[in-house]
């Protein structure tokens, strides 16, 4: 395990819990203290999200790495990863840093997994001969350099996503000119494909598609600087800015970028001051031959009070629309996740989850997570019949065409609690109104193709991590059985009809 000899570690006090050394910032992991954090860790995990959890999930991991800014936890295999940044990534995180006093950023990884040439450790800073790409490098069939890396605080910097890779990104014939689009843009950033505009429904890739891209530009372009935000991370950063006068501050961040990936930039639209922040900004770059990839739910056209202008910059370049994938595609797609996730899954059953969940990727990927956890908890091949009483709610949505929508869920479940609609979003947290919110989460999650981030959007604005928690509570006591399990099942009816 890699150690920093310039940190000293969190001292482990009565009963597991570790206290705050002199200095907070100065923290050393060696074999044993980390062997302990990670066991205080994993104890108040446990009195969070239970035991059994606990000895499920997180019992098998070690932590492989820690300094001041960074806490890596290894897991045996990608689906530990993936089931734990899924539903207890939130839990964990706060764990952490009641265990160390300190805010690490935490980091899931598994020892098998390859994210195409990146490595995750820190490096020395290349000489400047080694930055510069020349002619005729080998490049590999995505457009990255081989076997140029890239650092982990680059990554970090740009707010990059390290697993969203042109390499694990699976390439059907509905998608092939949106992935021929961004690879171009990726070998020759600023160049003829300026703007770039991808949109689609959610889940269909777009967002790994945009982070593929600042990634491959690191990996070509060492010294291109390249930030990924969301257009609601645009707009809060900027009002920031203008409370505090911090404005020149922000400008310099935005407009001195070589390559700006806006992920949901029709969150701008219907704000005057920050879509005119915004069109400066997007001049300024296109201006310096900088460039600006986007991402929309919508084709351009279509997003609703978005100001003409913003609208004709939008449309200087390519715009492409991500489209649901061929069942071929998405049969590659399942394999390629069993695999990455070391789980064993029938051709039987991929073909069904194929054939069966058309429309969503996340959701596709969703359903194959919960039959990969079934077949790893249970050690065992999983029937049809099984993968159908897993996936009962997954497959009805699906047969409806996702026509539920988050708004008339929370309708329902406020007029059966016969609490006031604004209640489920606003900020009581009495059991009256805690409990028909959750359950309106939960049931959101389960029956529209909203994201988390959407969903804490329209409760009043919580975040995703508040989204999981209500799902994961709402589903133990649906499991246990008794009352809440009967209002689900019952609002579920009623709203699916």
């Amino acid at each position: 395990m890699k150690t920093d000899e310039q940190f000293v570690a969190p001292k482990a006090a009565a009963g597991g819990a570790v206290t705050e050394g002199p200095r907070v910032r100065e923290l050393k992991v060696a074999g044993d203290a980390s062997a302990t954090l990670w066991k205080s860790i994993c104890k108040g995990l446990g009195k969070r999200v239970g035991k059994d959890v606990v000895e499920r999930w997180f019992c098998d991991g070690t932590i492989s790495y820690l300094d001041r800014e960074e806490l890596r936890i290894r897991f045996p295999t990608s689906l530990h990863v993936t089931w734990a940044e899924t539903y207890y990534r939130t839990d964990l995180e706060r764990v952490v840093e009641e265990q160390m006093a300190a805010k690490p950023k935490v980091t899931l990884e598994a020892p098998t997994e390859v994210e195409g040439n990146l490595r995750f450790e820190e490096e020395e800073p290349a000489g400047p001969e080694a930055s510069v790409v020349e002619e005729g490098a080998e490049v590999n069939r995505v457009g990255s350099l081989v076997p140029e890396t890239t650092p982990a605080s680059r990554i970090n910097e740009a707010r990059l996503n390290p697993k969203h890779t042109f390499e694990n990104f699976v390439v059907g014939d509905n998608i092939a000119y949106c992935h021929a689009a961004a690879v171009a843009v990726a070998e020759r950033p600023g160049g003829h494909y300026n703007p770039v505009l991808f949109y689609g429904n959610s889940g269909l890739g777009k967002t790994h598609l945009l982070s593929a891209i600042g990634l491959s530009v690191l990996q070509r372009h060492p010294r291109k600087r390249v930030l990924f935000v969301t257009g609601e991370e645009f707009t809060n950063e900027f009002i920031e800015a203008v409370q505090h006068g911090k404005l020149s501050q922000f400008r310099a961040r935005y407009r001195r970028v070589d390559v700006l990936l806006i992920d949901d930039v029709q969150f701008v639209a219907g704000k005057d001051a920050t879509q005119e922040e915004f069109f400066h900004t997007f001049n300024a770059l296109v201006n310096h031959r900088s460039q600006v990839v986007l991402v929309s739910d919508r084709a351009p056209a279509d997003i609703p009070r978005l100001e003409k202008r913003l609208l004709s910059r939008f449309q200087w370049g390519i715009s492409a629309e991500l489209l649901p994938p061929s069942v071929e595609t998405r049969i590659a797609i399942l394999r390629q996740k069993a695999h990455e996730w070391r789980v064993e899954i029938g051709m039987e059953v991929i073909e069904f989850l194929a054939d069966r969940i058309r429309k969503n990727v996340r959701m596709l990927e969703g359903a194959l997570l919960r039959v990969s956890s079934y077949v790893s908890l249970y050690r065992g091949a999983i029937s049809l019949q099984q993968v159908e009483s897993q996936l009962q709610d997954m497959l009805c949505q699906e047969a409806r065409g996702g026509m539920v929508t988050v708004g008339a869920i929370q309708k329902e479940v406020a007029s059966y609690f016969d609490v006031r609609l604004g209640d489920l979003n606003g900020r009581s947290r009495t059991q009256l109104i805690i409990q028909p919110r959750h359950i309106a989460m939960y049931l959101s999650r389960e029956l529209t193709n909203a994201s988390l981030k959407d969903i804490g959007q329209a409760f009043g604005g919580r975040d995703h991590g508040t989204v999981i928690h209500a799902c994961r509570r709402v589903d133990e006591e649906v499991v246990a059985g008794g009352e809440t399990r009967r209002v689900v099942e019952f609002l579920r009816d009623k709203i699916t009809g």
